[in-house]
């Protein structure tokens, strides 16, 4: 899966395109909820990426195909 999930968790633009960057931030700094909104599920998104619940994950396989 993506990690940026598109008015999900963030808002993707093409890379070698200034001008919808620059729009995009605009339209963010226009409004803060959205912001806040885009920002608090990129965080929750971003978590399930940690090392130690990768690790934990991983840890919960490997038991389940010992059985």
């Amino acid at each position: 899966p993506d990690i940026v999930q598109e008015d999900r968790t963030g808002r993707m633009v093409p890379s070698e395109d200034q001008l919808p960057a620059s729009s995009v931030i605009a339209d963010l700094l226009r409004s803060r909820e959205e912001c806040s909104r885009l920002g608090q599920a990129g965080i929750l998104n971003a978590q399930q990426y940690d090392w130690e619940g990768i690790a934990r994950r991983y840890g919960e396989m490997y038991d389940r195909l010992k059985m």
